[in-house]
C-alpha cells in the first residue's frame, strides 16, 4: 500500500513537472538605489515565500526556502535543509532581521528556518502557529531570540505582537491552505479529487525533527497583518498584509475591526491558485490593496544552481510551478485594483522601495518589474 502511494505520488509530480514551463531572471545583481533608509519601505523579495521588510533600521522576514528537494528525494529519502545552499543564497542583508514569520508549517515554510535564523538573522524570534512550536521544540534552545506562536491570538481583541527592537508590528489572522491538487492542475487530463497534503498537527512537541516532508504538516495555517509604525507615534504608516496560501472568500481576509487603515501593500501565493479560480481578484476586490506582490510562483522542486564564487547578474532559468499562470495572476489582480495599482510577480532577490510623498506611497525604485498603474 505504501509503495502503491508512493508511485501515485511519483506520477502525480512527474506529470506535473512535464507541463511546467520557465522564466528568466537576472540574479545576484546589485539593488536599485533610492533616498535614506528611514525615509522608505524597502521590500525584498527571497524566492518561493521568503520576503524581507526593512523599515526605519530593522526588518522582519517571511520564511525562505532554498533547500527545494525534488520528487524524487522527497519519495526516496530523508530530506534536511540543505545548509551550502541557505547560506549561499540568502542575502546578507537580513541580518537586521528580527522576526522571521512562518504562516504555516509545511516543508517549503519551515524546514530551512532553523538554519537561517542560526546562520544569518541571529536576531530573529522565529513566529508561526502551534504546530510550528512543537516541530521545532527539539531546537528551539538553539534559537537565541526564541519561538512564538500567535495561533488563537485574535487580531481584534488582542494586542498586535511587537517585534523587539522595530517600529513594526504583527497581528494574525486564523486562514486555511489550498488544496495542492485537483481537477483544475491537469486540466481535463486527469480526474484528481482536491487534496491538501500533510494536514493537522502533532499532538505533543517532537523529541526530534522531522525527517520526511509528510513529517512537516501545516497546522493552523495563519496570515499576517505587518504593520510599520511611524517613528514618533504608534499610527500606522505602512500596512502590508501577507498570505502564504490562497483562500476562499473570506477566510484570511482583513478584520474588519482593522478596516479603518487600508492595506498598502498584498503579498499574495501564486502558488495553490489553480484550485481557486476566483483568486487572487477574490481578495483583491476586497482589500482594494494599490500593490500586490505575487510570490511563491517557482516550482520549488527544482533546487536553484549555486553561483560561482563572486558572481554577478546571474541569469538563471527558474521554472514555475504547475498550475500556475504569471499571467492569469496579474490579471485578475489589475481587474480589482483601485486606480493607480500596480502588480509585480518578481524574480528572487528583486528589491522594491516604497516611498512617501504628500502622504501618498509611490514605488521610488525597483527591479522587481511593476505593472503600469491602472488607470
Amino acid at each position: 500500500m505504501i509503495r502503491a502511494r508512493q508511485a501515485a505520488l511519483a506520477l502525480a509530480c512527474g506529470i506535473a513537472s512535464g507541463c511546467a514551463t520557465s522564466t528568466t531572471c537576472f540574479t545576484f545583481k546589485d539593488p536599485p538605489t533610492t533616498g535614506p533608509a528611514q525615509e522608505s519601505v524597502q521590500v525584498s523579495f527571497l524566492g518561493v515565500g521568503g520576503v524581507h521588510v526593512r523599515w526605519q533600521g530593522a526588518s522582519v522576514m517571511t520564511a525562505p526556502f532554498y533547500s527545494n528537494p525534488t520528487q524524487l528525494e522527497m519519495i526516496s529519502s530523508e530530506i534536511h535543509s540543505d545548509r551550502n545552499r541557505v547560506r549561499s543564497l540568502l542575502p546578507d542583508h537580513v541580518s537586521d532581521t528580527r522576526a522571521v514569520l512562518v504562516g504555516h508549517s509545511h516543508y517549503d515554510h519551515a524546514l530551512d528556518v532553523p538554519f537561517a535564523v542560526q546562520m544569518k538573522a541571529k536576531q530573529a524570534t522565529v513566529v508561526g502557529n502551534d504546530a510550528l512550536t512543537k516541530l521545532l521544540a527539539p531546537i528551539k534552545h538553539d534559537l537565541t531570540a526564541g519561538l512564538v506562536s500567535l495561533e488563537g491570538r485574535d487580531a481584534c481583541s488582542a494586542p498586535a505582537y511587537a517585534v523587539a527592537g522595530t517600529r513594526i508590528r504583527i497581528r494574525a489572522v486564523t486562514s486555511e491552505h489550498s488544496p495542492q491538487i485537483g481537477k483544475h492542475l491537469f486540466k481535463d487530463f486527469l480526474k484528481f479529487p482536491a487534496i491538501t497534503l500533510w494536514r493537522g498537527e502533532p499532538w505533543l512537541p517532537l523529541a526530534t525533527m522531522p525527517a520526511r516532508a509528510g513529517e512537516w504538516p501545516s497546522g493552523t495555517t495563519l496570515a499576517f497583518v505587518i504593520d510599520l509604525l511611524e517613528a514618533t507615534s504608534d499610527d500606522v504608516a505602512f500596512r502590508i498584509y501577507y498570505q502564504d496560501s490562497p483562500t476562499r472568500k473570506p477566510i484570511g481576509y482583513l478584520p474588519a475591526c482593522l478596516a479603518a487603515k487600508p492595506v498598502d501593500l498584498a503579498i499574495l501565493c501564486g502558488g495553490g491558485a489553480t484550485e481557486l479560480p476566483e483568486f487572487p481578484g477574490d481578495i483583491v476586490g476586497a482589500m482594494k490593496p494599490r500593490f500586490v506582490l505575487g510570490t511563491h510562483w517557482e516550482d520549488f522542486f527544482t533546487p536553484r544552481r549555486i553561483p560561482l564564487p563572486a558572481a554577478t547578474n546571474v541569469k538563471e532559468r527558474i521554472r514555475i510551478l504547475p498550475g500556475v499562470s504569471r499571467r492569469a495572476f496579474v490579471r485578475r489582480v489589475t481587474k480589482e485594483q483601485p486606480s493607480g495599482g500596480q502588480v509585480a510577480m518578481p524574480c528572487p532577490e528583486s528589491v522594491t522601495y516604497f516611498a512617501r510623498n504628500a502622504g501618498q506611497w509611490t514605488i521610488a525604485a525597483s527591479d522587481a518589474g511593476w505593472s503600469t498603474p491602472k488607470r
